[in-house]
């Protein structure tokens, strides 16, 4: 692999499901934490998320995304002080499904409807406008990349609603209980 070693660190390896077209229609729930674990979105008050101005932002863009992105529909998510937890439809760009790995120039520049792009614009634009609050100008926002799960049936689809919806009660309980997801 062309990364491996040179900007992974040696030993990492891919999160991504080795031969999965991530252009590929279907619901993708996603996961991604605040740089260490800042409290930077707000608080949980009694079971409920309590926004900040930062959380505020991350919400915005996040409904932000259907309505500029042709290729996504946004589900439902939970921002959580230290990291956010989205369920999203990811459609074909323009009827456009990459041939990853032929080198094909046009594969490539149909990468743009992958689910890691949808991720990367979002932390992007939450990120730019963060750093334009007072005091934020130079802040690291998140920690690198995300995780991902295939929702593979309408079953998975109702429990990761679920999962997301009670994540607030949840938060900040014993780590070693089941995660039920």
């Amino acid at each position: 692999m062309w990364f491996h070693g040179k900007y992974r660190g040696p030993g990492k390896r891919s999160r991504r499901m080795r031969g999965r077209d991530y252009s590929a229609a279907g619901y993708y729930f996603i996961t991604f934490n605040t740089y260490r674990r800042q409290h930077l979105l707000g608080t949980i008050e009694e079971g409920v998320t309590m926004l900040n101005e930062c959380g505020g932002i991350l919400l915005s863009e996040w409904r932000r995304l259907d309505r500029t992105r042709s290729d996504v529909i946004t589900d439902i998510c939970a921002i959580m002080p230290n990291h956010f937890h989205g369920l999203l439809y990811l459609q074909p760009l323009n009827g456009c499904a990459p041939a990853m790995g032929t080198g094909d120039i046009d594969a490539f520049k149909c990468r743009a409807g992958t689910l890691g792009a949808v991720v990367a614009q979002l932390k992007s634009r939450v990120t730019k406008r963060i750093r334009e609050i007072p005091g934020h100008e130079h802040m690291r926002v998140w920690q690198e990349n995300y995780h991902d799960r295939i929702i593979r049936d309408r079953r998975d689809l109702l429990r990761i609603r679920r999962y997301i919806m009670r994540n607030p009660a949840c938060f900040g309980k014993k780590k070693n209980r089941k995660r039920g997801i």
